[in-house]
């Protein structure tokens, strides 16, 4: 069996938690002494010392060669004396192999393991019997449910995403849309990127019917919660819909910082002009440091309108407008962009 490699979309346990502080760093003889203590443990059937044997054999270590298959093997008699890390590990190794025989294995190890507490385990488990790898297998749902609910309510962000994917679609059970969404904002609190979209798909068509004042109150939440992709686009259809120079405003943060959008300064710069315009002091505050740089910024600027006065093209004019009101500073600006409205806190 080769090497261990992340082939799968899901968490591999913990072999690589080790390091080379699996023997301690001492010196040549301190070290070859610890290395033969570890050796004996192992052979004594100790299941921490052969995890520890397994992971210096997989990647070579001083005297030991990297062998990979000799470090299956002893993942394996890790596994079976019972030490939890290797039966998730171990498992994941064998459930590669294409003899089912050593796939149900491995899919025993990993129960095992997950029964024990390991949330990884369970993770790995329930996307394995959601997506089974061989064909001639049919997903069991409503297990896959049972190991990411508890893999989920550890707090394993993977499994809360990969949970409200089987909630949403009605797999395994009846759908319930409410706690996917649920679980896809805290996925995404947990880092998981793709949860975004996923949530965005899932409740877009009812946000785009929400109250305006709502609509932004939402936006800046997911906005400065770790899903600014999910709040760019609840302001762009506050823009488009509702014409806010608020959500304007937002939409020039989010292109000038590269929040749930790439970089554009193009697109950065029209929406904080449109946003000035419709009389935003935060977008002004943002025009007036940008005139004071670059003077000529607004130099055939289309969305000026053709009886403008001179003054536009000056710094001093739009902090002339943010100062009336109250916007003096950029620290000040960016509170009152990230400001709630309806109850004026900062988000």
């Amino acid at each position: 069996m080769p090497s261990a490699q992340r082939l799968l979309p899901f968490v591999l346990s913990g072999a690589l938690c080790l390091g080379v502080a699996a023997v301690p760093s001492h010196g040549a003889g301190q070290r070859d002494e610890a290395l033969c203590e570890l050796r004996m443990r192992a052979d004594s059937g100790d299941g921490e010392a052969l995890y520890r044997m397994a992971y210096l054999t997989e990647l070579g270590y001083d005297s030991i060669t990297p062998d990979s298959a000799a470090a299956t093997e002893l993942y394996i008699r890790s596994a079976e004396a019972g030490y939890v890390p290797a039966q998730s590990y171990a498992g994941f190794l064998l459930y590669r192999s294409p003899d089912p025989t050593d796939r149900e294995r491995g899919l025993s190890f990993m129960r095992t393991a997950a029964d024990n507490g390991d949330a990884k385990a369970a993770n790995n488990l329930g996307f394995l019997l959601a997506y089974p790898t061989d064909t001639n297998v049919a997903p069991a749902y409503r297990e896959a449910q049972y190991w990411l609910g508890r893999a989920a309510a550890e707090g394993l962000p993977t499994a809360q995403a990969q949970l409200a994917d089987l909630l949403k679609a009605g797999l395994g059970s009846a759908p319930d849309t409410a706690r996917a969404e649920a679980l896809y904002a805290v996925a995404i609190e947990g880092g998981v990127a793709d949860a975004q979209l996923k949530l965005l798909a899932l409740k877009m068509p009812d946000w785009k019917r929400l109250p305006a004042d709502t609509l932004m109150m939402l936006g800046r939440r997911f906005y400065t919660h770790r899903a600014p992709a999910v709040g760019v686009e609840l302001f762009d259809v506050a823009a488009t819909r509702d014409s806010l120079a608020e959500a304007f405003a937002l939409l020039g943060d989010a292109y000038s910082r590269a929040q749930g959008v790439s970089y554009d300064h193009e697109r950065s710069l029209h929406y904080f002009l449109t946003a000035a315009l419709r009389g935003n002091a935060a977008a002004q505050f943002v025009i007036a440091e940008l005139l004071d740089i670059f003077p000529d910024s607004l130099e055939g600027r289309l969305e000026l309108p053709a009886d403008t006065s001179e003054a536009v093209h000056t710094a001093d004019y739009w902090y002339e407008l943010a100062a009336r009101a109250g916007i003096t500073d950029a620290s000040a600006a960016a509170r009152s962009l990230l400001t709630d409205k309806q109850s004026n806190s900062v988000l």
